[in-house]
């Protein structure tokens, strides 16, 4: 009895294993005979410009906010400069910086799979 069952559990496990390795070969084929269809489905899912997308969102305002520091310089002596030509002497006034916030607005869906639009800029000091 011992006997008749470790030669069906040898049995069962290998007719698992083959049956395992097969399923994975067929799977692993089939993936690689369509992986450019496979490939260009998941990238025009991602990246094609639909209303109701996350490309859309993105796109039409940028979620990362976007910073610009302008620097000024304040010439101390220009009078200086000017008469007797002497070195400037310049005094860093800054950084200001500012968010930008860009939009786009008036968007216009043309039949050849194109957009018009007009990009609103905004700035918060």
């Amino acid at each position: 009895i011992i006997r008749m069952f470790c030669v069906t559990s040898f049995s069962t496990k290998k007719l698992l294993l083959l049956t395992l390795s097969v399923t994975s070969l067929i799977f692993g084929s089939s993936i690689l005979a369509l992986r450019k269809k496979i490939f260009n489905n998941i990238l025009n899912s991602q990246l094609v410009i639909e209303e109701g997308t996350a490309a859309y969102n993105a796109w039409v305002e940028t979620p990362i906010p976007v910073y610009t520091k302008f620097y000024f310089f304040d010439m101390i002596n220009p009078s200086d400069l000017f008469h007797s030509h002497e070195k400037p002497i310049l005094e860093e006034r800054g950084p200001y910086t500012f968010r930008e916030v860009e939009k786009k607005a008036n968007l216009t869906w043309h039949e050849n799979g194109t957009i018009s639009y007009r990009r609103v800029k905004f700035w918060y000091f």
